[in-house]
């Protein structure tokens, strides 16, 4: 007879003890979910920006791509003109040189196949003419030279610091010409 008493109590204390517990782990499960979702959504807003990324990387790269082709068939065509110039001294030009300016490119030929530089230095081209004199005294007449040279397009100049240095041009280089 007692035990109905004990049931009921029993029951009446499961109820007040367990009710909360089941109420904070609903919550808690209700704030998993939650947290789960938000997760996933940040995941989803991570793979979609990151796919953007990647096919902004994708444009880059074909843009660039874009870039270089027309930088290389540039260098391509600045190559060729430098291999095929279409000036070429005519027999009228190399005839109005005179012995001096001939001499002065005999010179260059020689220096060029000797040390094998495509450069070479003003002064080195004096000495090799004017052994005796000085480049000082020289220099005003040899530029005056070059300079009708480089009209011509028979040589080049360019100027490093205070040294000048000159060179041949692909138009007596490439052909062993008759002329030189």
């Amino acid at each position: 007879m007692i035990s109905w008493l004990f049931k009921r109590g029993l029951s009446k204390h499961i109820k007040r003890e367990l009710t909360p517990m089941n109420h904070a782990l609903e919550s808690s499960f209700t704030k998993i979910k939650e947290e789960f979702l938000h997760v996933h959504k940040r995941v989803d807003d991570h793979y979609h920006n990151h796919n953007k990324f990647l096919q902004r990387l994708e444009q880059i790269e074909s843009r660039l791509l874009g870039i270089e082709q027309k930088f290389t068939s540039i260098i391509e065509d600045r190559n060729e003109e430098e291999e095929e110039p279409s000036i070429r001294p005519s027999e009228s030009e190399w005839n109005s040189l005179t012995t001096l300016q001939k001499n002065l490119l005999e010179i260059m030929a020689k220096l060029h196949e000797e040390g094998a530089k495509s450069w070479i230095p003003l002064k080195q081209l004096v000495e090799e003419r004017y052994p005796d004199k000085n480049y000082e005294d020289v220099r005003p007449l040899i530029s005056s030279y070059i300079t009708l040279l480089m009209e011509y397009n028979l040589i080049k100049k360019k100027r490093v610091g205070k040294q000048v240095f000159i060179s041949l041009t692909k138009i007596l280089l490439k052909p062993k010409s008759a002329n030189v």
